[in-house]
């Protein structure tokens, strides 16, 4: 790496004042602060679309949420997103109760916050965070590399198929934040050998993860009345003790006007942890919803269609006891994300809230390492 900065030290790179990695909501909220103040921003990331986790996919005429199945206002940052989008669309609250099946009833979840939906989807909180922001999709980050006057050069890849995206393939930046899962972060630092100091490494490479395997499944019209005459009436069951499910949600109820049923499930940690790597995911899908069939709808095994979507790093399990993983040597370096975390009794439904306050003090903390410039106040973010 060092080889070829030098070689190209008269090659015209892009320069940022600040470069981005991943567009998830610690990314997006970060670049959104730091660009209110007059920074240059870009953000990398390697999908086609935005939000990590907070995804939604658009299949046979309808869609669902395959990520988090919905939030709740945990604090001021997904309070003053709620309020942002609320002036342009429909906010529906989605449900106030979360039943648990604890192996042979269902129970309430007492500690449960309204939780809202928005009927396009919840990735379109992500898009509404991300508008406005210079991104470059379908890039990633693959080395970094600290130049002779402390800035940073990035090598990027291209993960799409389209050959005339002009897209640049490297730049370079004043500083760098990663918000990343704490995993992926650590690839891109250890590309950068004996730079970091061994606490700075081993903190980040201490954080670990649970999977998850979520399947969508749609139904025929005909269960509807079925679903409707349920008891008790959920539209979300977890399933704390289960060996395989996780969770379900009864996706289409999101929405007014569906009348096929679409249902997610999400699989425990310990079956992701076995079946991440399968090759046959007709087998996979197949378990989720034969367990689930058992306790819910007997029907739920034999859907009209299903897709399945792994996720290598759903929820942190072992996250790193603090709002962000900072380093000022070689050259100016944040970590963020929701595995950055001040309160360890979060549920992973408060986990987007996690992810902004992150990327939030990640903003303030590279800002203070560049020009130490003043933020407007925080109502102004939701203007912007």
């Amino acid at each position: 790496m060092h080889d070829r900065l030098s070689e190209d030290s008269n090659h015209h790179l892009p320069q940022v004042d600040v470069a981005i990695v991943g567009a998830g909501m610690a990314g997006s909220i970060a670049a959104r602060r730091l660009r209110q103040i007059g920074y240059r921003v870009v953000i990398v990331e390697k999908s086609r679309g935005v939000g990590g986790r907070v995804a939604t996919r658009r299949m046979h005429d309808t869609h669902a949420d395959l990520g988090l199945p919905a939030w709740s206002v945990q604090g001021k940052f997904m309070q003053g997103i709620l309020t942002a989008i609320s002036r342009r669309e429909a906010i529906a609250p989605w449900t106030d109760t979360i039943y648990e099946f604890d192996g042979e009833s269902f129970v309430k979840n007492t500690h449960w916050s309204p939780a809202y939906v928005s009927p396009a989807g919840i990735n379109r909180i992500a898009k509404y965070l991300a508008s406005g922001l210079e991104i470059w999709r379908q890039r990633r980050a693959v080395a970094i590399a600290p130049t002779p006057d402390r800035t940073w050069y990035i090598a990027l890849e291209a993960t799409g198929s389209d050959r005339s995206d002009a897209t640049p393939m490297e730049l370079t930046a004043t500083a760098i934040v990663l918000a990343t899962p704490a995993p992926q972060a650590v690839t891109l630092l250890e590309t950068v050998n004996g730079h970091f100091s061994p606490h700075f490494l081993d903190t980040a490479r201490s954080v670990e993860y649970d999977p998850c395997i979520t399947e969508i499944a749609g139904y025929s019209p005909d269960k509807q009345g079925e679903i409707l005459r349920r008891s008790p009436p959920w539209r979300a069951v977890r399933f704390p003790r289960d060996p395989v499910l996780a969770s379900v949600s009864w996706e289409s109820s999101k929405r007014t006007g569906d009348r096929a049923p679409v249902f997610v499930f999400h699989s425990s940690a310990a079956f992701a942890e076995t079946y991440l790597d399968t090759n046959d995911l007709t087998l996979v899908a197949q378990a989720l919803r034969d367990r689930a069939s058992e306790t819910l709808f007997p029907w739920l095994d034999r859907p009209e269609w299903w897709q399945v979507h792994r996720w290598r790093y759903a929820f942190c399990r072992r996250p790193h006891h603090g709002p962000l993983l900072a380093s000022t040597q070689p050259a100016i370096v944040a970590c963020a994300g929701d595995w950055c975390q001040d309160n360890t009794h979060l549920s992973h439904f408060s986990s987007i809230e996690t992810a902004l306050n992150s990327g939030d003090r990640a903003a303030f903390w590279v800002n203070q390492q560049l020009e130490n410039r003043s933020f407007p106040p925080f109502v102004s973010l939701w203007k912007s």
